[in-house]
């Protein structure tokens, strides 16, 4: 923050020319990927975009966190699973 005010005080921008450093206006477009809404089987490739049923591309693809969540909770599950059935193994075996 101490970085944008000293550009702001040498260079004399204006609040909004600040508001447009901060949401990546003056960023290099190659730099700033955008944020794009795709339906699901957006990527499939031409000769299987058939076997997406009509109904199933209507509905926005999920975001990238939404994975990341699941990954998560797979994992959550998993060392839970493993550590109970280790218990019980431990358990039947003593």
């Amino acid at each position: 923050m101490e970085t944008l005010l000293v550009a702001v005080r040498v260079s004399k921008i204006s609040i909004t020319s600040c508001d447009q450093i901060l949401t990546g206006v003056f960023l290099n477009n190659r730099d700033v990927q955008p944020l794009q809404e795709h339906f699901l089987g957006w990527n499939f490739p031409p000769e299987h975009a058939d076997l997406v049923h009509p109904h199933w591309r209507v509905f926005l693809a999920p975001g990238r966190l939404w994975h990341v969540a699941l990954a998560f909770i797979y994992l959550l599950l998993l060392m839970l699973s493993l550590l109970g059935n280790g218990i019980v193994i431990w358990i039947f075996s003593t």
